[in-house]
């Protein structure tokens, strides 16, 4: 499974969002680090997410120490945090 594959089915999928539009190389390859485009709703669903640590809507879809490193800087860049920080 590619990480692209792999957001899209654990993470996107089950928060409702659908027809994600990536950003893409020269070549078609998604660039994840580099983002993507989602309507207000679909940023909302993925703020609950954050904000409900991790559980949206009840039902836990991104384990809450999984969802702390996305705003965890490393030693290299301590202001990245996997796009969050």
């Amino acid at each position: 499974m590619t990480p692209e594959e792999y957001l899209t089915r654990r993470v996107l999928r089950p928060l409702g969002i659908v027809g994600v539009d990536f950003r893409e190389d020269a070549h078609g390859n998604p660039l994840l680090a580099s983002g993507f485009r989602l309507t207000a709703l679909q940023w909302a669903r993925l703020g609950e997410l954050i904000l409900g640590g991790g559980k949206y809507r009840g039902r836990q879809i991104v384990r809450s120490e999984h969802l702390a490193e996305c705003f965890r800087g490393t030693h290299i860049n301590p202001m990245f945090g996997m796009g969050f920080a």
